[in-house]
């Protein structure tokens, strides 16, 4: 499901549009142009998180459609949960300033090593419900072991350096713990949701649809997803 092409956007809107009422979305947009390591090849900073180059261009839009699917999530009452590392600028994308003055977002920081990553691993995620909150009642006891996350160097301009170590790409993947405290806490908080879900929806089915004069608003988000090319993909006749 590859969100910078049509069809896999395409997928994507698919199954986000057929989320039950209540349900849970997980996503994790790579974060490798927004993290500390790359500042220096992507140029990103808090003065300029859109960063330059081709990865940052892939980054941009693969972030922009994430949100789009958020904020399907969102309409639907849906509880999701968008990880980043500790690092990560992504939060400063200019659609994820928009998007968080029409989503209302939780922040919270963990360490993935309170879950059972061999690492501590700072960890930021960004949700619609309170849920989220309940996850520190689930940390089990750090087992942490040394591993090579970063290298440093000095290049042959004698200019200080900063690169991923050999241990960087395996600390991707997330420990099984946290899968479990990240279902507790939905499971936990299931059956309120769905009512609000309900409550909310009803409420919304009987609102006018009409536009509400943010009409700059929608090209922006369009430009930014590239959301013409997947309107002419999905309208296009067989």
């Amino acid at each position: 499901m590859d969100l910078t092409t049509d069809i896999g956007f395409s997928n994507c809107l698919y199954h986000a549009c057929n989320l039950r009422e209540g349900a849970a979305c997980m996503a994790a947009p790579v974060c490798g142009s927004f993290v500390f390591m790359s500042r220096g090849s992507t140029g990103r900073s808090v003065a300029n998180p859109m960063g330059f180059g081709e990865s940052c261009r892939i980054g941009n839009l693969l972030v922009s459609r994430t949100l789009v699917i958020m904020l399907i999530c969102a309409a639907k009452c849906v509880w999701f949960c968008l990880e980043q590392p500790g690092t990560s600028i992504m939060e400063l994308h200019t659609l994820f300033q928009r998007f968080i003055k029409i989503v209302a977002l939780r922040k919270l920081k963990i360490n993935m090593g309170d879950y059972g990553a061999p690492t501590l691993k700072p960890t930021i995620l960004y949700s619609s419900h309170r849920a989220i909150d309940m996850l520190p009642n689930y940390t089990i006891r750090r087992q942490l072991v040394k591993k090579h996350m970063v290298k440093r160097y000095v290049d042959g301009n004698g200019k200080q350096r900063v690169c991923g170590g050999v241990d960087l790409k395996t600390s991707q993947a997330y420990p099984k713990h946290f899968g479990v405290a990240l279902a507790a806490c939905r499971s936990a908080t299931a059956a309120n949701r769905r009512l609000t879900a309900k409550r909310f929806l009803e409420v919304a089915r009987r609102s006018s649809n009409e536009a509400d004069g943010r009409r700059h608003i929608d090209k922006v988000w369009r430009d930014a997803a590239q959301l013409d090319s997947v309107i002419k993909f999905l309208t296009q006749r067989p």
